[in-house]
């Protein structure tokens, strides 16, 4: 394994119990499958797409209650070594663009940070849902009546507008940053959120060690809520468990180990007995 040749002994290890088999049980229906553990590592290649569809599940909860949703990605320059302070640039970024007068119409939202590297350096970006009717400040929105064209004219101007504040906020605006608006008729745009920060397959083939790479991307966070969806996480976990169907089709995000599910039924069970007063 290529960590253990680093002499990453310590991130190796932390994948050796990953895929050992295990007894699972239903949290809806109670029936019990053969499974395997997981590690639930971000960086895990096995574990990531089970994270991603449990934030998905999440992230519909709050698409379905956006009035104006609309995704937008925002990009920055290509970088030859990824490194945390990267992605922290991205995200105080993202803060400035918040305080301009162009995100006073955006009541709230979710962004979500991917990495890519497709041979040209590592590409970090932003997915952004956000709650919107308009954005843009200087542009206004085309009337009612508008034709065709004159919308498409209001489209470009608001994207241009959008583009040079990123570039400012960004502190790229020697170059044309990269920015790239959509309405979200539907919630198809919750997986482009959703998907792996980084893929383990591009980890593998980067040069140099990838034990820092995972260092720097345990220690993001890169899923965060803002405006009306600051701090609303859990709510929206209780929502999407409350939306799953009647009958069961023992899902995976609905499985967990056996052990577990018997040691939450005996710390219930033994919280609702009545302990026994001594008597005096």
């Amino acid at each position: 394994m290529r960590l253990i040749g680093e002499g990453r002994h310590d991130l190796a290890a932390k994948l050796f119990q990953c895929g050992q088999p295990q007894t699972l049980q239903c949290l809806n229906c109670g029936e019990k499958h053969p499974g395997e553990k997981r590690c639930r590592l971000k960086w895990c290649p096995a574990c990531a797409p089970l994270r991603s569809a449990e934030r998905a599940a999440r992230l519909r909860q709050a698409y379905k209650r956006m009035q104006w949703p609309m995704h937008v990605t925002l990009t920055m320059r290509n970088v030859p070594d990824w490194s945390r302070e990267h992605i922290k640039d991205l995200l105080m970024a993202f803060r400035k663009l918040r305080e301009r007068k162009l995100f006073r119409r955006v009541t709230g939202g979710v962004v979500g940070v991917e990495v890519t590297n497709k041979g040209e350096g590592w590409h970090p970006h932003l997915h952004a849902l956000l709650d919107c009717e308009w954005l843009a400040y200087y542009t206004p929105p085309p009337p009612r009546n508008a034709s065709a064209w004159q919308r498409q004219n209001h489209c470009q101007r608001a994207h241009a507008e959008l583009s040079s504040i990123w570039g400012e906020c960004i502190g790229q605006s020697d170059i044309d940053p990269m920015t790239w608006v959509r309405r979200a008729y539907d919630d198809g745009v919750v997986e482009e959120i959703c998907k792996y920060a980084v893929k383990g397959s591009e980890l593998l083939k980067c040069e140099g060690e990838i034990g820092p790479l995972i260092d720097q991307l345990c220690g993001s966070r890169l899923v965060v809520g803002f405006g009306s969806l600051f701090g609303r996480m859990k709510e929206l976990d209780d929502e999407a468990r409350e939306d799953r169907p009647a009958g069961c089709d023992c899902s995976d995000p609905f499985l967990m180990p056996e052990s577990v599910v018997q040691h939450q039924i005996k710390t219930a069970f033994s919280r609702s007995e009545p302990k026994n007063r001594k008597k005096r």
